[in-house]
């Protein structure tokens, strides 16, 4: 799986599934599996996996694996494994408000031993549509970020939307995309921690996860 390239698989063979998100990780387990749900078929389990990139900068990503895809010997806990799978946003309720958050959903998993030292791996293709106004603004180093949500339809009646960033050159041609703009990005999953500071209490810590892109076309 090291050497793996996610690319546009939208066109694939009769009967088969139609590849629309697909995102290749590997990185360290952080704990062990908690329980989450029954489904028809598997139970599911959540987990954070820890992506540290050749620059030093650590990720950590929610993913969902399936009952059948964990290891059912010794601990998980420091485990390096590889993940294929989709990049997938839900909704839950904290007190009376609605949020929205996002994890892997690991259709594959493949243990590697722990505490392995193997290269990091963070790659994802995405095909969909452009949901909402862009957002375009300036850092204080003069930098251009512009956020979009893209809508990307799963294989069954159900879509995801996916926060998605763009940076420098790519930010000022991402911001010209209206609603209903058919976008293909490649690029990497990344969290990031921002602060909020309600008027009574103090400051709330949050974490969010949205894809860095670093190629897109439009269709």
């Amino acid at each position: 799986m090291e050497s793996i390239r996610l690319r546009d698989r939208r066109t694939v063979t009769p009967g088969r599934r139609i590849v629309t998100n697909q995102a290749a990780l590997a990185g360290t387990l952080t704990e062990e599996f908690s329980f989450l749900r029954r489904g028809r078929s598997d139970s599911y389990f959540t987990n954070t996996l820890c992506i540290l990139r050749n620059t030093g900068t650590e990720f950590s990503i929610p993913v969902l694996v399936p009952q059948s895809s964990i290891p059912v010997r010794g601990s998980n806990r420091g485990r390096f494994v590889e993940i294929i799978g989709e990049f997938r946003s839900y909704n839950y309720t904290e007190g009376d408000k609605e949020h929205t958050a996002m994890q892997v959903y690991a259709r594959q998993m493949n243990p590697k031993g722990r505490f392995q030292a193997l290269p990091c791996m963070d790659q994802i293709f995405l095909d969909g549509f452009v949901c909402k106004e862009p957002s375009i603004r300036q850092l204080r180093t003069r930098r251009l970020i512009t956020s979009l949500i893209l809508a990307v339809n799963r294989n069954y009646s159900r879509t995801d939307y996916i926060p998605c960033v763009f940076r420098d050159d790519a930010a000022e041609s991402a911001a010209a995309f209206h609603p209903g703009s058919h976008l293909a990005v490649w690029g990497e999953i990344q969290s990031r921690v921002y602060v909020k500071r309600p008027a009574c209490g103090g400051p709330e810590f949050h974490t969010v996860c949205e894809v860095s892109v670093q190629h897109m076309e439009e269709r």
